[in-house]
């Protein structure tokens, strides 16, 4: 029974970080850039942007799905080894900002950016908005795991 239990928290951790990840992190990148570049003057503006940012994460997810199921692996093994909460959140946040920097994603926005703006500037903007969304998005997919999170079973519990 406990191990038919483990492996659906292992699933449910690793959909919620695979399906729900790269959508928070599509909509943290877009809706920041915007904000960052001062394409938001109202409300009326930001709900236009988060509209349009919801569209398009949505249609990228299959690009950020290799990174977040990485981070939603790695989170859920760091869960095993402690029994902190607070801990399993910041680490699960850093993972999940490496995991982006590294990403296909990065390297097309790094692309893309390059060409109009210089190498150095796309560097630096892509590495940067790319680890703060993926951090962002692995922070809130962590707090939405973190009541089910895997957890190393301790030998009283067992008996």
């Amino acid at each position: 029974m406990q191990r038919s239990k483990t492996l659906w928290v292992w699933i449910a951790l690793l959909l919620v970080f695979t399906l729900i990840g790269p959508v928070l992190g599509g909509l943290i990148f877009w809706v920041g850039s915007g904000v960052f570049f001062g394409a938001v003057k109202s409300v009326s503006d930001l709900c236009k942007l988060a509209t349009g940012a919801l569209a398009v994460s949505i249609a990228m997810t299959p690009l950020g799905m290799v990174q977040a199921l990485i981070t939603g692996i790695i989170s859920g093994l760091v869960s095993r080894g402690t029994s902190n909460p607070a801990l399993w959140l910041a680490v699960s946040s850093v993972i999940g900002g490496i995991a982006s920097v590294v990403s296909v994603s990065t390297a097309l926005l790094v692309y893309s950016t390059a060409r109009h703006e210089g190498f150095a500037h796309a560097l630096a903007f892509g590495t940067a908005s790319m680890f703060i969304s993926g951090a962002g998005a692995a922070l809130l997919c962590a707090s939405l795991c973190v009541r089910f999170r895997p957890r190393r079973q301790l030998a009283d519990q067992s008996s």
